[in-house]
């Protein structure tokens, strides 16, 4: 007779992370922003938003973090987020101009 044995630690590991799904846009046109650097703040996971601004980061700990969207142009914006087990919180992030992206200088 055969037998297999499940690991228990292993399901149970794979079950304490989610996904974070969003979108970034630009506040003043509401266009998706491509390119953007998006971190989860004290963890090494990011990632960049596509063409049309959307990201995924995947393997993320269960619980509340702040998500960091960093772009030439429109400067930093952050935003808490929960993450549940085996689950995707989305998000959207309106990133507004920086000024020194616009041209002006104090």
């Amino acid at each position: 007779m055969l037998s297999f044995r499940v690991d228990d630690d292993e399901a149970a590991a794979a079950q304490q992370v989610g996904t974070i799904t969003g979108q970034i846009n630009a506040s003043g046109t509401r266009q998706p922003i491509s390119g953007v650097q998006v971190l989860v703040v004290g963890t090494t996971i990011g990632g960049l938003t596509n063409a049309e601004g959307r990201f995924t980061l995947s393997n993320v700990p269960v619980g509340a973090h702040t998500v960091r969207a960093t772009s030439l142009g429109f400067g930093t914006a952050e935003q808490a987020v929960t993450v549940t087990a085996g689950a995707a919180a989305a998000m959207t992030v309106w990133a507004s101009a920086s000024v020194a992206a616009s041209g002006f200088s104090p």
